[in-house]
């Protein structure tokens, strides 16, 4: 769709993967028109990832679980990239499932098959796959984990009701109205053929709250233990 709207002279506002891929020309069949046509908006999906994992393994987490989904979406191959390395680089297995549609249902029964598959259980879950922050503790709560004292939980989603639930669950956020707007300006540039910057690169915001919060009681008595 980014190729046949830029070949036909029509600005476009993408990611710079879409536009890098596209390989398109103007309407005049130049390489050139279609740059001049092109402007971005993106994230850096990587280091967002890598953001929420040192936060939960700064708060005690050895054992990450990731629930992502099965998508050719930049953001969903950049994300479990990620996360693979880093289990990597800290020597941890990588415990993931992958939803095939979106949806609540489909991301609780991921989670479902996350904790059944696991021998070890995770001791921290991070969900890459919108779904409701009450409904995903009451899924847990089921299979008898508390939050955050037996599972420390980050999930991406825009849900206002994760600042207001039992405990407040922790968030990844990408921005939906703040990146709309500069879209929209963006887009606004580029029919006026103004002499703007071409993208906007944004960092993903990570919003910590009571679900993620770090384990100093269950590490005092680990301690003690010792």
């Amino acid at each position: 769709m980014v190729a046949d709207f830029l070949s036909a002279g029509i600005p476009v506002v993408s990611d710079r993967r879409a536009l890098g891929a596209s390989g398109a020309s103007g309407a005049s069949g130049e390489a050139g028109d279609a740059e001049a046509l092109g402007r971005w908006v993106d994230f850096d999906y990587a280091a967002a990832a890598r953001d929420v994992l040192e936060h939960l393994a700064s708060s005690g987490a050895r054992r990450i679980g990731l629930v992502t989904a099965t998508s050719t979406s930049s953001f969903f191959e950049e994300s479990e990239r990620a996360y693979r390395a880093w289990c990597d680089e800290h020597g941890q297995e990588p415990l993931l499932t992958a939803t095939t549609a979106p949806g609540h249902s489909q991301a609780l029964e991921a989670v479902d098959e996350l904790l059944a598959a696991a021998g070890e259980p995770p001791d921290a879950l991070f969900t890459l796959v919108e779904t409701s922050p009450p409904l995903l503790l009451d899924r847990l709560r089921r299979h008898g984990l508390s939050v955050p004292g037996d599972l420390l939980l980050v999930a991406t989603t825009e849900d206002p009701t994760a600042a207001h639930s039992d405990p407040s669950v922790t968030t990844l956020s990408f921005l939906p109205a703040e990146t709309a707007k500069a879209g929209v300006e963006l887009l606004v540039n580029a029919f006026e053929g103004r002499d703007a910057p071409r993208g906007r690169l944004f960092t993903a915001r990570l919003d910590v709250r009571a679900s993620s919060t770090p384990r100093t009681t269950r590490a005092a008595r680990e301690q003690s233990r010792a």
